[in-house]
């Protein structure tokens, strides 16, 4: 995917633009109608840039992908730079202020990640990465709310726009022109930019080939959060006791069940004693009964009880 992802980037890097308040973006589609199309999103020349600070997270779910990345490690703390454990980084989840990037772990879309596939020149290959990806950050939490002609617009939401700019791939139904609004954060406001994405006519370009396996490649189940190693033994200890701890909870009832309770015994006792040494006349039940029966009967029932006998 990650590759698939670089040349999509660089094969946009030459298309119509247009320009909306302090976003610009622009749009590409395929020449099937429906088809797919990719928004992509960068900072207007006007638009300042955000004070956040970009922390790296040890992402890795095995031993062996940690000792691959000793080295890489090592560098980042000795130029200074924050290096947190996944466990440590869940706190700044959803943080403005800082920006996280994963190193290591399973491809995932919501945050940077550095996930070499090759791990042969690993310092030349985060060098570049951190040329292309780590540029300043301008917007928080970008959203892309688009017309009805519009969906499955991919991914939801990006968390940073730098100046290497953001993207979305979605489908559309037909070649018209439709509403998109794009909207982004900074700590004091919110900007939005309307616009229209000219969808009426296809425009041949190298990249619009990669955009059906691109939209593919952003399923929702590629969202992952961070790999929080404690979460995941937690988990795997509960579903392996879960069996034994069922069979417990079923002996435990069993016994309370068998067991005489002296509050169940002093009820029933209790119970006992006023149905057989309570006078009938006495009871609720003979007094509602009573109540209610027409103990006073007329001549006319008299005689018909006469005439039964």
């Amino acid at each position: 995917m990650k590759n698939l992802l670089a040349l999509f980037v660089f094969s946009l890097l030459s298309f119509q633009q247009s320009a909306a308040q302090n976003i610009a973006y622009e749009v590409i589609r395929t020449q099937e109608a429906p088809g797919y199309f990719a928004l992509r999103v960068y900072p207007g020349s006007d638009l300042p840039e955000l004070e956040v600070e970009t922390v790296f997270v040890e992402n890795f779910d095995s031993t062996a992908e940690r000792k691959k990345f000793t080295n890489l490690s090592q560098s980042l703390k000795n130029t200074g730079l924050s290096l947190l454990s996944s466990t440590q980084a869940t706190e700044l989840v959803g943080s403005d202020k800082h920006r996280l990037v994963l190193l290591g772990g399973p491809v995932q879309n919501r945050w940077l990640q550095f996930a070499p596939q090759d791990y042969t020149g690993l310092s030349e290959q985060f060098e570049m990465f951190s040329l292309t990806k780590l540029g300043p950050v301008y917007l928080s939490n970008i959203n892309a709310e688009f017309g009805g002609n519009v969906s499955q617009v991919r991914p939801d939401q990006v968390p940073f726009l730098d100046d290497q700019s953001t993207y979305f791939v979605g489908q559309f139904d037909k070649e018209m022109k439709t509403r998109v609004s794009l909207s982004g954060e900074t700590p004091e406001l919110t900007v939005q930019a309307d616009g229209i994405m000219d969808l009426t006519t296809y425009k041949p370009h190298q990249a619009d080939s990669m955009l059906e396996n691109l939209w593919k490649e952003l399923t929702p189940t590629n969202a992952a959060t961070i790999v929080n190693p404690s979460l995941w033994n937690l988990k795997s200890i509960v579903t392996s006791s879960f069996p034994f701890l069922l069979g417990f909870i079923g002996l435990l009832l069993m016994y309370l069940a068998a067991k005489p309770s002296k509050l169940k015994t002093g009820m029933i006792a209790q119970m006992d004693d006023i149905f057989w040494h309570t006078p009938i006349e006495e009871t609720p039940l003979y007094q509602a009964w009573e109540e209610n029966f027409p103990w006073e009967l007329t001549d006319k029932e008299l005689k018909l009880t006469q005439v039964a006998n």
